[in-house]
């Protein structure tokens, strides 16, 4: 939303109705001229995409449940701790982690509280209800400002892609074009969250 903002800022004849949804949109019927989905794309032949960045995640926790209940160094320490899920139609997904070898696995936890909107799961993070998996978009702030510390296990480089998606059946408006360079500005080839989390 901070781009999106400074978007609007940008270009005052921009009028800008924003949704934030899980839901997978159907952009032609539902006339969307554009989203941003984080993960894949999806293969819809109505739609083109563009990839505009790069999702990242990280596994963290507050100080104090740290504190209190001990900074798991491996992915099978995790089992004696609190986790915090995120769910997608109402199924916890699992953390990648990186093996000592570099490999990607996922794992998945067994989940203390399932959340499934991302605001509401670094909140609980930051109450100390637990360790998260979150995005850094998320959590870059309250990494940078110690609020979260994180926890020794190693995640990949790229959760995940962020790919700018419209309906292939409209030309692409000027206005759209403007947003979607601007977000290729501000989130590639490194988001600015990502350029100061740790």
């Amino acid at each position: 939303m901070p781009i999106l903002t400074e978007i609007a800022a940008q270009n005052p004849e921009l009028e800008l109705d924003v949704s934030f949804t899980d839901r997978l949109v159907n952009l032609v019927e539902e006339g969307v001229d554009l989203a941003i989905r984080l993960g894949p794309p999806g293969n819809q032949a109505s739609v083109i995409g563009r990839r505009i960045g790069v999702q990242r995640s990280v596994i963290c926790a507050s100080p104090d449940y740290l504190n209190h209940r001990g900074r798991p160094r491996s992915a099978s320490e995790l089992a004696g701790h609190d986790c915090l899920a995120f769910a997608k139609d109402g199924r916890p997904l699992p953390w990648r982690v990186c093996e000592s070898d570099g490999q990607v696995t996922e794992i998945s936890i067994r989940p203390r509280y399932t959340i499934s909107h991302g605001e509401a799961l670094r909140d609980a993070t930051l109450a100390g209800l637990g360790i998260a998996y979150l995005s850094t978009w998320l959590a870059e702030a309250e990494l940078r400002s110690g609020r979260f510390e994180l926890v020794g296990i190693a995640t990949p480089a790229e959760d995940g892609a962020i790919s700018a998606i419209w309906p292939r059946s409209r030309d692409l408006a000027p206005k759209v074009r403007v947003v979607i360079d601007l977000l290729v500005e501000r989130l590639m080839p490194v988001a600015r969250w990502d350029q100061s989390a740790p």
